[in-house]
């Protein structure tokens, strides 16, 4: 026969199927198989779950409402009651209210067939608001009986995938400020107003990185450090050279001193030398934009909002006779003005007064005994 068992504690909660056969386990006398409805107190009792209490109508009771916990801290929860275009609130068994029989209510734009989709996270005093089909919004308590409710402001993304199609690119106006987006294809469409918009600099080659100790830095020279692009604004003189300090820059605004400079003087008897080079932030290799005006396909207006690589900046100009970064992107044959041969199957290039190598893979028919680029002239990639 079984043996009866005293349990004076169920702090242990309800326990896991997968631990129904852990005897070995402490919390096991402890704890429940089942403790549904049931409310486990800190000090090991256990009491009923409370049932539901009417304190109030909600505004409308022919449509659909969600209740949506809105928990401040341990002491300070609310009850949101989302509804058709509204949000209200409850706290303490009663409507929250800005004045005696003044329910706080805050504007939304979600209707009633949008609620059963709204999906919310909170921290602290803040929740953020999400739907397929509206912008994310913030929701902020500013004080004990006052909310507001704003659509979030995006900076830093999320963003789609970056473009995969090397034939398509953007041009900007200006690194800051408004500025004139510009594609080569049909990318921009008008429900892009109000988005935010990611572009990246094509090639980074001609930035060198910063290094410590560098001889070599001139006022107005570009480094990249830590994935971003500055300029060389301050370079002491008034010794043989100055170099590098030890502090690499990775600031994101202003100006920073990677060493003492003037204050550092250094010599190994024969020659002095000055540790250290102001530069300036410029770019993060990247730039943002907020997208607010729509032109055509293929140009917006926009706010800067993460200052613009260099090399993004300018016009893509006419690309009939070339086939470069600002290309026309569809195109992939090409003449080559200045092109001249005597002979179909042998015959250089010349490309602005300057030799081209011919092609090392192009093999002549037997008994032609050319060589080079074969054919008519065109550069296919």
């Amino acid at each position: 026969m079984g043996t009866k068992l005293i349990q004076p504690s169920f702090a242990g909660g309800e326990l896991s199927p997968d631990c129904y056969g852990r005897v070995d386990l402490a919390r096991y006398g402890t704890s429940l198989r089942t403790a549904k409805n049931f409310i486990v107190r800190p000090y090991g009792g256990v009491s009923n779950r409370p049932g539901f209490q009417f304190i109030g109508e909600v505004k409308d009771s022919s449509k659909r409402v969600r209740l949506i916990p809105f928990e401040y801290s341990t002491e300070v929860a609310y009850v949101i009651e989302l509804g058709d275009g509204y949000m209200r609130f409850w706290a303490n068994g009663a409507p929250v209210e800005s004045a005696p029989s003044t329910p706080v209510e805050v504007a939304t734009p979600w209707g009633e067939a949008d609620l059963a989709d709204v999906r919310f996270t909170q921290s602290a005093d803040a929740m953020w608001f999400v739907h397929p089909d509206h912008p994310p919004h913030r929701l902020v308590r500013t004080s004990s009986t006052a909310f507001s409710l704003s659509e979030y402001d995006t900076r830093e993304g999320p963003f789609g995938p970056i473009n995969s199609d090397e034939a398509v690119s953007v041009s900007s106006s200006a690194k800051t400020g408004n500025v004139t987006i510009t594609a080569n294809a049909d990318i921009f469409t008008a429900d892009m107003v109000g988005s935010i918009f990611y572009i990246e600099a094509k090639t980074l080659g001609q930035v060198r990185p910063w290094t410590q100790g560098d001889r070599g830095v001139t006022l107005g020279d570009l480094c990249r450090s830590d994935g971003k692009t500055y300029k060389a604004v301050t370079v002491p003189s008034g010794a043989d050279w100055t170099e590098t300090g030890s502090f690499r820059p990775v600031h994101e605004y202003g100006r920073a001193w990677d060493g003492r400079g003037d204050d550092d003087v250094r010599t190994n008897g024969s020659q002095t030398w000055k540790v250290g080079i102001e530069w300036e932030y410029q770019d993060s290799g990247y730039g943002i934009v907020l997208i607010t005006g729509f032109t055509d396909a293929k140009t917006v207006t926009g706010v800067v909002q993460r200052q613009l690589p260099e090399s993004v900046v300018g016009g893509f100009g006419t690309p009939g006779n070339t086939w470069t970064f600002s290309g026309n992107g569809v195109d992939k044959v090409f003449s080559i003005t200045g092109a001249t041969s005597s002979s179909v199957l042998d015959y250089t290039v010349t490309i602005d007064g300057v030799p081209v190598q011919p092609n090392p893979y192009y093999t002549p028919p037997p008994g032609t005994g050319g060589g080079g680029i074969g054919g008519d002239d065109r550069l296919e990639p």
